[in-house]
């Protein structure tokens, strides 16, 4: 009988040993979700709180359209115009750099990052997901090449000549969409190959290499790479114009009038064009 007591006492210790295990374990899943989810909770900061804090948290490809990182001192045709309007807010930049759009995109949307100063086509992919600033300049988006016989025979002279052919783009690029589109109106496929951690000027540099077939940049970049790389063509257009912006947070409503102020009055002024010549 003493026997079967203890036996019976043991078994239901284990269960309870088990029942507390569960319930432990069930508490540190919960505890975990609720520390994610707090991690994850976003903040996007209002016109007041980035002056009060003394800093523009912005996001750009690192180029020379862009912003070019340099020891000691920046530059980029996008970073001067982004240092005046920081000046005018009485701000300083703090400057990330990230080629992926779509990450750029999300981040943003996170609250890390206030502005994505990179030129984006402000197509219907990301109008529901981002305010779009005053357009800074319109272009169309070219197909880059190699030329051959010293730039007298063109590979592709049509559209619809990229039938079965590749192009190769940035991860997530802004081409990516017009690409799509465009094979479907020469009905037939074109192969969009993203490559990761590239800007749009080393995706021409590879073409220029012959390490690369094709790729794609807009038409102010591709006129300075062909003065670049004489071995390129750029002749071949892959959209009509259309304009490209800067992005903020749907909620950053006054960051984004601040900013359509600025641009309003800077683009088409002299400083503007001194800078637009300088770079392009």
């Amino acid at each position: 009988m003493l026997r079967q007591n203890l036996l019976c006492h043991t078994m239901k210790s284990g269960r309870k040993t088990y029942i507390i295990a569960g319930i432990l374990f069930i508490g540190f899943i919960l505890l975990a979700v609720l520390l994610r989810s707090a991690g994850d909770t976003t903040h996007v900061r209002s016109l007041d709180e980035i002056i009060e804090s003394g800093k523009l948290h912005i996001v750009s490809e690192n180029s020379s359209m862009g912003i070019n990182i340099g020891e000691g001192q920046n530059s980029g045709f996008q970073y001067e115009i982004l240092k005046i309007f920081a000046d005018t807010l009485g701000v300083e930049l703090k400057i990330s750099t990230a080629n992926d759009l779509a990450l750029s995109i999300d981040l943003l949307n996170k609250g890390k990052y206030d502005l994505i100063a990179r030129f984006i086509p402000t197509t219907t992919e990301w109008i529901d997901t981002v305010l779009f600033s005053i357009p800074l300049l319109t272009s169309r988006q070219m197909l880059v090449q190699r030329s051959f016989n010293k730039g007298k025979e063109i590979r592709i002279n049509h559209q619809y000549e990229l039938a079965g052919d590749s192009i190769y783009i940035q991860t997530n690029s802004p081409h990516k969409m017009r690409l799509t589109h465009l094979s479907k109106e020469i009905a037939d496929t074109i192969y969009i190959v993203e490559l990761e951690n590239l800007t749009a000027e080393q995706l021409v540099a590879l073409v220029a290499e012959g390490k690369i077939r094709n790729t794609i940049c807009h038409e102010q970049l591709s006129r300075k790479l062909t003065k670049e790389y004489s071995n390129i063509d750029a002749s071949i257009p892959v959209s009509l114009s259309q304009p490209y912006s800067w992005a903020v947070n749907k909620e950053s409503t006054d960051l984004l009038e601040k900013l359509n102020g600025f641009l309003a009055a800077f683009i088409g002024s002299s400083d503007y064009w001194n800078l637009y010549r300088k770079y392009y």
